[in-house]
């Protein structure tokens, strides 16, 4: 039955995949309610924000849905949106549910850096 699971994810068990791939262990079978889920995303944002960058104007940008690199979770990219140094061109739209997260994500980051390099 878990192994349908992973063939077949939903937008739940496709982020707890990608959560446990980043965080560099794999979980079966961990079942989780919409508050924890909340919890587990935060904190992979705030995780993720120390080491993310957006991409620069000059930077080549993904238009292209895929899941690479996930044996070695520094460096997986999924989606348009999601993985460290890795994200979509302006106006694309993402692939799915999980690469919606890492978008808000992205754009979130980009605003922060946006306001803490504005001069008083």
């Amino acid at each position: 039955m878990a192994l349908d699971v992973i063939r077949q994810p939903t937008y739940n068990t496709t982020f707890l995949v990608f959560l446990s791939l980043f965080m560099g262990f794999f979980s079966v079978g961990l079942v989780i309610d919409q508050s924890e889920l909340v919890s587990l995303s935060l904190s992979l944002s705030l995780s993720l924000s120390l080491a993310h960058t957006t991409h620069a104007h000059n930077e080549v940008c993904s238009t292209v849905c895929e899941s690479r690199f996930c044996s070695f979770p520094p460096l997986l990219r999924y989606g348009k949106y999601c993985g460290v140094q890795y994200s979509g061109c302006p106006g694309e739209e993402p692939c799915d549910e999980l690469d919606a997260c890492c978008k808000i994500h992205d754009d979130c980051i980009g605003n922060l850096r946006f306001r803490t390099d504005e001069k008083p």
